[in-house]
């Protein structure tokens, strides 16, 4: 919180908060697969990806699941994305 006390941010001209408040069917979705894959292998996504220097075979399986899952998602995610792009005014 302290930092939102600043005029802006260091590196940009204003901050960019989320403002959608919403808790759909897709944020818990996501959010439980987040925490089932934290539990399970004890790496979130980023440091997952730092730790693949190390060459550990369990790692090098995460990020793929993990890759092979955002892959997954974008492709499901595809039409309702270009709906939405198309739908609005001006298109």
């Amino acid at each position: 919180r302290f930092i939102l006390k600043r005029n802006s941010p260091l590196l940009s001209s204003d901050f960019s908060l989320p403002t959608n408040q919403v808790v759909d069917r897709r944020l818990v979705g996501g959010a439980v697969v987040f925490g089932i894959g934290w539990g399970v292998y004890g790496y979130c996504p980023g440091p997952a990806l730092a730790a693949v220097v190390y060459l550990q075979p369990v790692t090098i399986v995460f990020v793929l699941a993990m890759s092979i899952g955002m892959i997954i998602v974008h492709i499901l995610e595809r039409p309702s994305l270009d709906r939405a792009l198309n739908s609005k005014p001006g298109n």
